[in-house]
């Protein structure tokens, strides 16, 4: 066990680097055994009193170090190497070997598939060679690569290309240079047998730009997405944050085995295979948007996050959330932006508010971490990125805008802090946001917002009373939020009678609305203007109302989310055992409205999902409350039988097409399809004849899905057609698991026993342990089962991953964190299988840290 060795690192002990790394000479040796790494770094004592430089290694076979030409007095350790009496600057040459292809921490250089690629971010450079593998240690690298030229023709690295050639005995080398300092977490190369699809981009200032994207051979047709997607970003960025590309060559390669979903390495993306491949037969459409954000957000890290880094790890959300912030406003603009708010919150509150209500919440800025990689979270990603929006919301675009100007031109090529951020608004808007940084950088947990209104009729006057907290155990001293809080007033006929935004700073405000008539209905936290919860006591009626003429999507969303919560907790409760008449003629005017796009229905009219249901209560009953929401969809299908079919029948036989408004089609049209399947007579042979019809992997996928739910021959039939089809195809085959394990069935342990001896399955691809166990962990009512037959299975499994990928070990095992919510039976079996990983003898740190925060 890691107990005694593992050892929190704290924010407030930070200290600058005693030395600094000018220049990186980097040369590999590529060999079918080993890669020789020889790096030869240009060192600066900033601190004249540090006698001794230790530098970070882990995993290294050491063969030689020179200190200039001498070879110094030195000695290794576990992680790192110490150097003895160092001069002011000096020359240090390593030369050390690694075992890529042994590498399944997938940290460093490893190879997967026969492509040699890295992985450095956060800590992954010293598993390459001897480094400070910190990222304020910002350096100019040029890099050599050498191997073998049959095997792999193409060698890639950071920056331009300025030298190649020939070598002795059937190898060759090219050599590259990046004109940029940058730390080491963003260095990057390749090697491998690719096909290299070109393009090239005129920015704004007139110069061409190369455009590379690598992919095994074979896969070169599903790249023009990615590649679009890519011109597209680079454009927005100009024109959005006037920010011009500034390498002559942008390059991306593809691997499938990728902890994450890609890097933005500087010049040199590397993605998840997933984030790039796609084309109509293989890709949903939710994968198309997804690899637009992706391309984009990797693309404008060039700047946030490239040219202007993190001093830290602790400064993650720094580049993370402020990169988030920007990857959603290109979507939208891409897009419907209506519908990608909605998509974007109802995500958020799904999934980032049960990490703040869990065993590892932590603010965005977090005060310790044992190991970062537990830190790549919804909270510093999704929640730093409402923290962002929240000021443009304060301020507006324009003035955000001018802030990100001065951020830009005062910090360009600097390692930085939030403060930094936060003081370029500051400085630029004239404000003091000392609170803003104190309550949303440094504090975890969700607020919660208590709203209580009173009308004097007498006066026309209503009165909002805003009463703000942060119930959770970490916290104390609590600092007031402060943040924008949109606000509409609706009468009793639906007409909108005010629109407002209030920025509060205090824990108990009033706001204040003169000249109304009579007692309005409130429209609260418009467009989700801040990331809080709210409590008010909307009626029925009031909910009713606000989801027929809200003019804010989010607050019609959510009043439909309020009317829907309700009915299933009464249904659970026994309270009625019918869903109310007047929700389902909502539902259908909803359906019929054409004022509505087909997107903006289908996210409008989706039931809450199963975390929003039970949050609500101090036990979390999945089970009863999977139950009832069942009823409900069959008691709304039902009702709406005839229009769903209806809606679906004049959408399905259209051809498929590539942009908005079609996606918008499917997305409503699988919407009625997956109603439909709720039915007393459940519709499989129209679930069937989508799937055999199926001309895009959108439909085909939902049906597979819906048959899969109702279970039988049919289903087993279905899924072997789509199997024997796509078993070549890993990204398409991580679907088929991923449908699997989703399967709401009580003998899905055996299911999924059965699936990890399929072929088509790799335990140490990160892809396919998403798509089985990690799907399963999010399948609620199944994985939670009473008998705890779903604890004993993942628990068995994160220990089998634990032994070669922390990373992928740690994040699965989130799975168990809503151990404190459980009733009893559930808990202490639950117990049973987190005592179990945590006493097992040298489990990984990351994901001791996670363990020991649930049991704790």
């Amino acid at each position: 066990m890691p107990h005694a060795s593992v050892q929190p690192i704290y924010l407030k002990d930070y200290t600058p680097s005693d030395f600094l790394v000018d220049t990186i000479h980097l040369t590999f040796q590529i060999f079918e055994t080993y890669t020789q790494v020889t790096n030869v770094s240009m060192y600066r004592k900033i601190n004249v009193e540090a006698k001794d430089l230790f530098l970070y290694g882990e995993d290294l076979l050491l063969h030689s170090v020179y200190l200039n030409t001498e070879t110094p007095s030195y000695t290794r350790e576990a992680n790192g190497l110490w150097i003895y009496d160092v001069p002011q600057s000096f020359t240090l040459t390593t030369i050390v070997s690694i075992d890529p292809a042994a590498n399944k921490q997938l940290m460093g250089l490893y190879k997967s598939d026969g492509i040699f690629c890295t992985q450095n971010e956060p800590e992954g450079f010293r598993c390459i060679t001897y480094h400070l593998d910190r990222p304020d240690i910002m350096s100019m690298y040029t890099t050599k690569i050498i191997a073998e030229k049959n095997k792999y023709p193409i060698l890639l690295s950071n920056g331009n290309c300025i030298d190649s050639g020939d070598l002795e005995d059937g190898n060759h080398f090219v050599q590259w240079s990046d004109p940029f300092k940058k730390p080491c977490y963003l260095f990057a190369m390749v090697a491998g047998d690719l096909f290299c699809t070109e393009s090239s981009f005129t920015t704004c200032s007139g110069k061409n730009v190369t455009l590379k994207i690598y992919t095994d051979h074979g896969n070169e047709n599903r790249v023009e997405h990615a590649l679009e997607s890519l011109k597209k970003a680079m454009k927005w960025d100009e024109e959005h944050f006037g920010r011009e590309y500034d390498l002559d060559i942008f390059m991306i390669v593809a691997v499938d085995a990728f902890n994450a979903g890609a890097m933005e390495n500087k010049g040199l993306n590397i993605f998840n295979a997933a984030a790039i491949l796609c084309d109509p037969l293989t890709a949903t459409d939710a994968d198309y948007k997804y690899i637009e954000a992706v391309v984009a957000h990797e693309y404008f890290h060039n700047w946030t996050g490239n040219r202007i880094t993190c001093r830290d790890w602790f400064q993650l959300t720094l580049k993370e959330g402020l990169t988030v912030f920007r990857d959603a406003e290109f979507s939208a603009d891409m897009d419907d932006r209506d519908v990608k708010r909605l998509e974007d919150v109802s995500y958020f509150k799904e999934h980032q508010f049960a990490e703040d209500s869990g065993p590892m919440a932590h603010p965005i800025k977090p005060s310790s971490f044992i190991e970062i990689e537990n830190f790549y979270t919804m909270t510093i990603y999704e929640k730093g990125s409402e923290v962002i929006r929240m000021l443009q919301t304060m301020y507006g675009k324009e003035n955000f805008r001018k802030a990100m100007d001065l951020y830009f031109e005062t910090f360009d090529g600097q390692a930085v802090t939030t403060e930094d951020f936060i003081w370029s608004f500051e400085k630029a808007l004239e404000v003091d946001l000392t609170q803003f940084k104190n309550s949303w950088y440094s504090q975890a947990g969700t607020p919660v917002l208590k709203i209580s209104d009173q009308y004097n009729a007498e006066k026309k006057e209503y009165i909002l009373q805003i009463i703000q907290s942060c119930p959770h155990p970490k916290k104390t001293n609590i600092v007031p939020y402060h943040f924008p809080f949109s606000v509409g007033l609706f009468t009793k006929n639906g007409v909108e009678i005010a629109n407002q935004t209030h920025i509060i700073t205090k824990e108990k405000e009033s706001i204040t609305f003169t000249n109304i008539d009579s007692q309005p209905i409130p429209s609260l936290l418009r467009n989700f203007s801040a990331p809080v919860k709210l409590e008010y006591n909307y009626s029925f009626e009031d909910n009713l109302l606000l989801f027929a003429f809200d003019t804010d999507v989010y607050c019609k969303y959510e009043a439909f989310q309020r009317l829907m919560t309700d009915t299933i907790t009464d249904i659970k409760e026994k309270k009625i055992q019918t869903i109310p008449e007047n929700i389902i003629h909502a539902v259908h005017a909803v359906m019929d409205n054409p004022n509505y796009s087909d997107a903006m229905k289908a996210e409008l009219l989706v039931l809450p999902g199963l975390y929003s249901l039970v949050s609500r209560y101090e036990i979390y009953e999945y089970e009863a409350f999977f139950q009832a929401k069942k009823i409900v969809l069959r008691q709304l299908a039902n009702a709406l039988d005839a229009l769903l079919l209806h809606h679906y029948t004049i959408r399905a036989n259209t051809s498929y097409e590539k942009n908005n408004k079609a996606m918008g089609e499917r997305a409503f049209k699988n919407w009625c399809l997956s109603m439909l399947s709720y039915c007393d007579h459940p519709y499989n042979d129209l679930l069937q004849t989508q799937f055999d019809s199926a001309d895009n992997m959108t439909d085909s996928i939902r049906s597979l899905a819906l048959l899969s739910k109702n279970g039988g021959k049919q289903a087993q039939k279905a899924l072997a057609s789509f199997a024997e089809r796509w078993k070549d195809n890993a990204l398409v085959m991580n679907k088929w698991f991923a449908v699997q394990a989703s399967a709401e069935r009580d003998d899905i342990i055996d299911i999924l026993q059965r699936l990890e001896k399929h072929r088509a399955f790799d335990k140490t691809n990160p892809n396919k342990i998403r798509s089985l166990f990690g799907i399963f962990g999010r399948n609620y009512p199944f994985f939670h089962a009473v008998d705890g037959r779903g604890y004993v299975y993942i628990a068995d499994k994160i220990l089998e991953i634990d032994r070669f990928n922390q990373k992928a070990s740690s994040s699965l095992a989130q799975s168990f964190r809503q151990y404190s919510k459980l009733d009893d039976k559930r808990k202490q079996t639950m117990k049973i299988s987190l005592e179990k990983i945590i006493n097992t003898p040298n489990i990984s740190p990351a994901l001791y840290e996670v363990v020991s925060a649930i049991v704790r």
